[in-house]
């Protein structure tokens, strides 16, 4: 394992669950324990190897942990404790002295947040300068996260308000899209809002971003569940938005653009990533097939 002098440097990722946990959710950085004795030992053997340590623990393990001093290790620099709901999280939280050092190191997160956390640390150790980027765990995170918008999609396929694919996919290409229709999508998964809430500190997102999501995409605020409200008012604003087609004189609420590109426009689209030009109706096939996230990866590569 390389080791350097940074901070930030992160070299092994320790899961203490209750649970087992699939191997292809993580890759070859994190390693599963299941008790706090056989991580405490590892965590002993192992520190002179090592630069740091991040720790993803159940709640259930962790006042054990806390009790045997572990965080109180140098090398040991965050520990994510996981929590069933908002309640249970934040019941966690006020058993914490503010200030202390325990509070110094711990972040409370939900246990639905546990595979985006992991693949978090995996990618910052992957592409980290201090060592070559290892390709096959950006692979890995890469093919886990396609997946996980993939569901997500399909989660929403029922919903009324579906966003037009080419907006979708390319919100930054689409340069006749004016400013204001920003607002419309949401923060978190970057599509437009489906079931936009309105959470405590005033901002939005859909209201399945914030059943996989714990804190506020815009402000990184926690988000209090029972705070958040459906927004009739913010989906009426987007329903009746007005669009201008970029290929005639066309203009109408932006929800019937699809429509009107299906009824008048030959449906062609340029990937820019890929630098051809697709069928709309397969574009979504498209943006998740191997080719174009291999040149995906290697634009986000170039740019570490």
């Amino acid at each position: 394992m390389v080791t350097g002098n940074s901070e930030d440097r992160i070299c092994q990722i320790l899961v203490l669950s209750d649970k087992f946990i699939p191997e292809n959710k993580f890759g070859h950085f994190t390693k599963l324990f299941f008790n706090v004795i056989t991580l405490r030992k590892y965590v002993c053997d192992h520190i002179k190897d090592t630069d740091t340590f991040h720790f993803h623990v159940s709640d259930l393990y962790l006042k054990e942990l806390l009790e045997k001093f572990v965080h109180q290790i140098e090398q040991v620099r965050r520990i994510y404790a996981y929590y069933d709901t908002s309640n249970a999280l934040q019941s966690g939280q006020f058993r914490i002295q503010s200030g202390s050092e325990e509070s110094q190191k711990l972040q409370f997160c939900l246990k639905r947040d546990l595979e985006k956390k992991l693949q978090n640390d995996e990618t910052g150790i992957a592409v980290h300068p201090s060592q070559p980027i290892d390709r096959s765990t950006i692979d890995n995170i890469t093919t886990l996260a396609t997946e996980r918008v993939s569901q997500k999609r399909t989660n929403q396929s029922d919903h009324h308000l579906a966003a037009p694919n080419e907006i979708a996919f390319n919100i930054q290409e689409d340069s006749w899209m004016e400013n204001d229709i920003l607002r419309f999508i949401c923060p978190f998964c970057k599509f437009f809002f489906q079931e936009p809430y309105e959470l405590e500190c005033g901002h939005q997102q859909c209201k399945s971003c914030i059943n996989h999501n714990n804190s506020c995409a815009t402000c990184s605020k926690f988000i209090l569940k029972d705070k958040a409200r459906f927004d009739p008012c913010f989906q009426n604003e987007m329903q009746e938005f007005l669009s201008m087609c970029p290929k005639c004189k066309w203009r109408e609420r932006w929800i019937f653009y699809q429509k009107h590109l299906n009824q008048n426009h030959q449906q062609f689209t340029n990937c820019s990533i890929c630098n051809k030009q697709e069928a709309q109706s397969s574009s979504y096939e498209h943006y998740l097939n191997g080719m174009h996230q291999n040149n995906v990866k290697i634009i986000i590569l170039d740019m570490q």
